[in-house]
């Protein structure tokens, strides 16, 4: 991304500060860290979308830098689910789907 660009984003969230959380995912799902840097900067971030994107940079190995950028931001990474868990609220919900369906 071009220096032109990052100013141009950075004086759309000075008029606009609620974009933060979409200026931050565009930068982790892309791998822009210029992006991701400006959004961590401008702050007002959840603690919920710093996770997220923490998700999202972890999917992708080029993006470590990003993750460590997240991670001293505050973000930690989702709780480890096993594969039982998930199944038991498959299960579950699919429960009351039928209980609802009578």
């Amino acid at each position: 991304m071009s220096g032109e660009h990052v100013d141009v984003v950075r004086e759309l969230l000075e008029k606009q500060p609620s974009s933060v959380d979409d200026v931050l995912i565009t930068g982790v799902g892309d791998n822009k860290s210029d992006l991701v840097k400006i959004a961590l900067a401008k702050g007002g971030l959840s603690k919920e979308t710093l996770t997220t994107a923490l998700y999202i940079a972890g999917r992708d190995k080029n993006s470590a830098e990003t993750a460590d950028l997240l991670k001293k931001a505050g973000a930690v990474p989702p709780p480890d689910v096993d594969a039982a868990t998930l199944q038991s609220y498959v299960r579950q919900v699919q429960g009351r789907q039928t209980l609802k369906q009578r």
